[in-house]
């Protein structure tokens, strides 16, 4: 009896268990040895109990991520905002502690298959919602001052749990996406049509952006918020590129004798490409890389406040759930495409610089 006791509780921690390799190999092995020495159930469930805590001690350290927690807590404080504050601060602490320890039982030091990180991050979402539902329900029997508005609750996790999710997918750190830059797309298609494809795919991007502005237009004559939102997402976007291509290499118009005026072209085509890595805050343009960027997502998050703001405040639910629902699902696509964007353009640049060097060395 004993022995299927501890059987018992062994396969209930392992299921919960952070899903780091070397961690849980080290946690598990040591509760294997507790378990091999016939130790009693309760002993067992103190020394489980303790390598859990130390488990996920560890990974809550290793797997918080700064932003990622200030983006959670804006999105579900603005979808509660027009909860009593008890209710929604109580909303909010219920999410972020799901979501924390959701954090450290997915995170692994190894990076996994990208297919892994979209299922991730939609059970984060799903494990929010839930979590977010049963601590409501512990709210009505328990703490009724706490509880949200039912109408005020089920609107907020319409809109919450695909905006975290796209978030998450966003901000969790995976394998860079294969773009047209890899060799088997090389190997079909000249740099200079990968460049083009590439600012074909800056333009939509961009025009994907003025589709989800243009949505939330007010029809108020000389509004100038209206102006902002058709003003800013071109500047900004436009300055994010400025920020990211490489003026010497575009300026480069001097040839000689010994000069590959094919190579120079492409040399001067890659300047035009957007794809500095940005990650090194001494750079130059940093600051200014950094401004754009978060003006222009600010941009395109006022607009979607600015769509969900009538479902969320209790309008009539067929009047205002569509609009609502087309612009989260717009916002979505802007985001998650984003970082396909980059990539594009960063395998472009690596396309246009190999085939450049290979022309050079022709001459040479």
């Amino acid at each position: 009896m004993k022995s299927i006791s501890n059987r018992t509780l062994r396969v209930a921690v392992e299921a919960i268990y952070p899903q780091d390799t070397e961690l849980r190999t080290k946690g598990l092995d040591q509760i294997d040895q507790i378990d091999q020495e016939e130790t009693p159930p309760l002993k067992f469930v103190r020394h489980a109990a303790d390598s859990l805590v130390w488990a996920y001690g560890e990974q809550l350290v290793a797997s918080f991520n700064q932003y990622s927690a200030l983006a959670q807590a804006v999105v579900v404080t603005v979808c509660f905002a027009f909860a009593p504050a008890q209710a929604g601060l109580y909303a909010l602490g219920a999410v972020l502690i799901a979501l924390a320890f959701r954090d450290a039982f997915t995170h692994q030091k190894q990076l996994q298959p990208e297919t892994k990180y979209y299922l991730d991050s939609a059970v984060d979402a799903a494990v929010a919602g839930v979590f977010m539902i049963a601590a409501q329900g512990l709210a009505v029997v328990a703490l009724p001052k706490m509880a949200l508005p039912s109408q005020v609750m089920y609107r907020g996790l319409l809109v919450a749990m695909p905006l975290l999710a796209t978030l998450r997918l966003v901000l969790r750190p995976r394998p860079e996406p294969p773009g047209p830059g890899n060799e088997s797309i090389a190997s079909e298609l000249s740099a200079k049509k990968i460049y083009r494809r590439t600012r074909w795919l800056n333009f939509l991007w961009l025009i994907t952006v003025y589709g989800v502005v243009i949505q939330n237009v007010s029809d108020k004559p000389g509004y100038f918020p209206d102006f902002l939102r058709g003003f800013l997402p071109m500047m900004c976007f436009k300055a994010w590129i400025l920020t990211r291509v490489d003026d010497l290499c575009r300026r480069d118009v001097l040839v000689t004798l010994f000069s590959s005026v094919k190579a120079k072209t492409l040399r001067r085509m890659r300047g035009k490409v957007a794809a500095g890595p940005m990650q090194d805050q001494k750079d130059v343009n940093y600051s200014t890389f950094r401004f754009f960027y978060v003006t222009l997502f600010g941009v395109i998050a006022l607009t979607l406040y600015t769509a969900i703001e009538p479902f969320l405040f209790g309008e009539p639910l067929m009047q205002s759930i569509w609009h609502a629902i087309g612009a989260v699902l717009a916002f979505m696509v802007c985001v998650l495409t984003w970082k396909r964007v980059q990539a594009a353009n960063r395998a472009a640049a690596r396309a246009l610089l190999l085939e450049a060097q290979r022309e050079e060395e022709k001459v040479s």
